[in-house]
């Protein structure tokens, strides 16, 4: 007889003994299913973690829905009740994911080098956005819904990745916001203002947390991957890092000699990677802001900055030069110039720029996405500067956000909001 879903048939008295009057014939096949195992590992079956041994010591109480968990009847009850799943002739594990030694891989997990992945095909929509340009655009890390703002707002709505409905709005700051970023937990939101403010904010209930004081205009902001540390990039040529939990400026980098603009942290957190406007970037260390690199080789002011997923590379632009560099010994690797790149949206005599660039989320997280003044999204390939897909708009893109798994969002100089996903082969 068949025993559940698995394909094998046991028989109930192969060892020539009879059977127990008290067990029943699937118990009997568990015991031969275990023995023919010869170990004590669990074994998937479809979402669960199942036992095949330990179920044989107790049989399931009768005539019970299958698909619910036993009740406790006393404080003596066996603790097989605590950490299993009766579910017909299995006994599923009901242990926390975070203590089961066997793990099920998340579904956005790379199983294999970023390298290794291609695009396999892409979707985009268009949002009804602002009544000015799109100014800031962030993908919230679970690619649900998004923020934004125009570069006339003094305040981020947030809004339904799918639909557009608008969710919150997020209001306190006195002057227009010049950017924001999500915490990797999703609980927080960071945003910088043109009043000297950054503004960390409550995710689920729109309010503000803590208000981070600065001499200058804030320009730029980037969070841990932990979400423990948020850094900032400031008018006055100064990098602060802040703890999220009481407020408090940690330490500061002093050494750019020009305005920070784009700020990024290793995924490990243990370095930090600021573009400046005195047209270099350097990389220096969490803990104690010592300078590891200086990256020079752009020819004017660095717009972004950006760490690849596994923290091997550093993508940069400025407006002519497209940049990746080493992170390890600061060596760049690529060099990709605007005039390189096929330029069917922009009008004769206009002068093409990079606007800025970020590597592609999840598992394509291997490609460089790069955004153009020529109402153009380009994917490229890191290692020889190839195409691999461009992404026509109605106007310049200014603003451009990428998710973990596989949503890119960007926003354009007419409003329009633009909403991509990227599916990996």
């Amino acid at each position: 007889e068949k025993l559940g879903d698995d394909e094998s048939y046991y028989s109930s008295d192969e060892e020539g003994k009879p059977m127990d009057r008290n067990r029943t014939k699937s118990e009997s096949r568990l015991d031969a299913l275990a023995k023919e195992r010869n170990d004590d590992e669990p074994f998937i079956w479809g979402d669960f973690v199942v036992d095949v041994t330990t179920i044989t010591n107790k049989r399931p109480p009768a005539k019970k829905n299958p698909r619910q968990p036993p009740r406790m009847r006393n404080a003596k009850a066996n603790s097989l009740q605590d950490t299993m799943f009766i579910f017909g002739d299995f006994a599923v594990s009901m242990i926390n994911e975070e203590e089961d030694a066997l793990k099920i891989p998340n579904d956005q997990t790379p199983k294999k080098n970023l390298e290794e992945y291609h695009i396999r095909a892409y979707s985009k929509y268009s949002l009804i956005g602002h009544s000015a340009r799109v100014k800031c655009i962030c993908v919230s890390p679970s690619e649900s819904f998004f923020i934004s703002c125009s570069n006339e707002d003094a305040s981020m709505t947030m809004c339904n990745i799918e639909t557009g409905r608008e969710i919150m709005s997020f209001m306190g700051h006195d002057d227009t916001i010049i950017s924001a970023c999500f915490s990797n937990d999703a609980k927080y939101l960071a945003t910088t203002s043109r009043d000297n403010t950054m503004i960390l904010w409550d995710v689920t209930t729109g309010k503000q947390t803590l208000t981070f004081e600065h001499e200058k205009v804030v320009i730029c902001c980037c969070f841990s991957r932990d979400s423990k540390l948020l850094v900032s990039g400031c008018q006055d040529k100064v990098c602060r890092i802040w703890e999220t939990k009481k407020g408090r400026e940690q330490n500061s980098f002093m050494e750019h000699e020009g305005i920070i603009i784009s700020v990024s942290f290793s995924p490990d957190g243990s370095s930090i990677v600021s573009a400046s406007a005195d047209k270099t970037l350097r990389i220096w260390k969490t803990q104690d802001v010592s300078p590891l690199h200086t990256l020079k080789g752009h020819t004017g002011i660095v717009l972004s900055c950006a760490y690849r997923s596994d923290g091997k590379y550093i993508v940069s632009n400025d407006e002519r030069i497209l940049k990746v560099w080493d992170a390890i010994t600061g060596h760049c690797t690529l060099s990709l110039s605007v005039d390189e790149v096929p330029r069917p949206n922009t009008q004769p005599g206009k002068k093409q720029t990079w606007t800025l660039s970020n590597y592609c989320p999840g598992r394509l997280g291997f490609f460089i996405i790069a955004a153009c003044n020529s109402k153009t999204v380009h994917v490229f390939h890191p290692e020889d500067g190839s195409e691999v897909l461009a992404l026509y708009c109605k106007a310049p893109v200014y603003c451009l956000s990428c998710g973990s798994h596989s949503k890119v969002a960007f926003g354009d100089s007419f409003g329009n909001v633009f909403i991509v996903t990227l599916y990996a082969g």
